[in-house]
């Protein structure tokens, strides 16, 4: 199915970028984690997941696909996975291999969706915030979830609704059609459809089918797979 093909297609690629951010982020939090133990709140923009968030929400306002960043234990409600993204997460926690996990369902509003998510583990520049001891507070007054290396604290959850695709290839299948009835005898809907431009192109749609017509019957053997201004024939 194309429109599922071009969603995941598109879901990989945002989720690649997204992946670039994050690991730019997390490769400065070592220096940032200083900030942030220094200035607490004031440096919550600095964060990891604050800035990831920052650009996913940027990025939902202006398309109609959604990057969401979901976890098991939201610190936020609005982390919270819906029924789909759950299972996602649930599968990622199971396997540590797991690198990935995508289908089609429902989701909350009802529309069918093609999901694609990518599991976020812990690594040592997380501990800070999200390790040991569970239940202390980290520098941003949250706290800590008791999480150790490697163990996934949430996800990157691409959500792309087909209905967009499907329309879309609709609207390309009607496109090839004009195109196809223009090229036959110039018939053109969106363009200037007066009296004298109809007349105009029936008249070189006739002219061009009277110089197909000379050429076969001046040398049929010669022009067995020829190319006429577009036209193919034998």
């Amino acid at each position: 199915d194309k429109s599922l093909a071009d969603a995941e297609s598109r879901a990989v690629a945002l989720s690649d970028q997204m992946d670039a951010v994050w690991d730019y982020v997390d490769e400065n939090q070592p220096a940032t984690n200083v900030y942030v133990q220094e200035l607490g709140d004031l440096a919550r923009g600095l964060v990891c997941v604050t800035a990831v968030k920052s650009i996913a929400r940027d990025f939902n306002r202006e398309n109609t696909g959604e990057i969401h960043i979901v976890a098991l234990k939201p610190r936020n409600k609005e982390d919270s996975p819906d029924a789909f993204e759950r299972q996602a997460l649930e599968a990622f926690a199971a396997d540590e291999t797991l690198d990935a996990y995508s289908g089609v369902a429902v989701d909350e509003s009802g529309a069918e969706t093609y999901y694609y998510l990518r599991p976020r583990r812990i690594i040592a520049s997380c501990l800070t915030c999200h390790g040991d001891p569970a239940g202390e507070r980290d520098p941003l007054g949250y706290d800590k979830e008791g999480y150790t290396v490697g163990m996934v604290a949430g996800a990157v959850s691409v959500r792309e609704p087909l209905s967009g695709y499907a329309s879309g290839a609709q609207q390309v299948a009607y496109q090839g059609i004009l195109l196809f009835l223009q090229c036959l005898d110039g018939f053109d809907p969106i363009g200037d459809t007066s009296p004298p431009a109809a007349k105009q192109r029936q008249a070189q749609a006739q002219d061009k089918h009277k110089a197909q017509q000379t050429l076969r019957n001046a040398a049929p053997g010669r022009i067995s797979a020829s190319v006429y201004n577009g036209f193919r024939y034998r």
